[in-house]
């Protein structure tokens, strides 16, 4: 049983090292800023589009309605889209994945949106303000 252990770990260090040695066999991964969630909460007057996006997202994975109405409603219409809509902003997001979008993000100055018509017909549109990126409406269309 011993011998077992030994070898199963010895097994698994030499298939470690042979992944630090081939690194070109390892499949490429996508940017970090598109797949991982945010490490900290993004601050919505200082944050770029994609981190607030990003931030969105893993508010909406984590279920936290009340923190994205604080942190990323611009308004009582977005505030009411939020909370009406949150169960299916939640299941889109599970589905389309809204970090998809972030990408892309960097080139939005005034507005963009998150999600359309092939991402289960919501669309989030985000709009620059004073206050920095904001969320001013969630659209849902047939």
């Amino acid at each position: 049983m011993r011998n077992l252990i030994v070898t199963g770990a010895v097994a698994l260090l030499l298939a470690s090292v042979s992944l630090v040695a081939e690194p070109s066999s390892l499949p490429a991964s996508r940017p970090a800023t598109s797949t991982a969630p945010a490490s900290k909460p993004a601050d919505p007057k200082t944050a770029t589009l994609g981190a607030a996006i990003g931030d969105f997202a893993s508010l909406l994975e984590k279920n936290d309605k009340d923190t994205a109405l604080e942190r990323w409603a611009y308004g009582e219409q977005a505030s009411s889209d939020i909370l009406d809509g949150w169960d299916e902003i939640r299941k889109a997001h599970a589905k389309y994945d809204y970090r998809k979008w972030i990408d892309a993000a960097g080139a939005a100055t005034e507005k963009y949106t998150v999600g359309g018509h092939d991402a289960g017909h919501l669309h989030v549109v985000w709009v620059k303000t004073d206050e920095g990126w904001r969320i001013d409406k969630i659209l849902h269309c047939n």
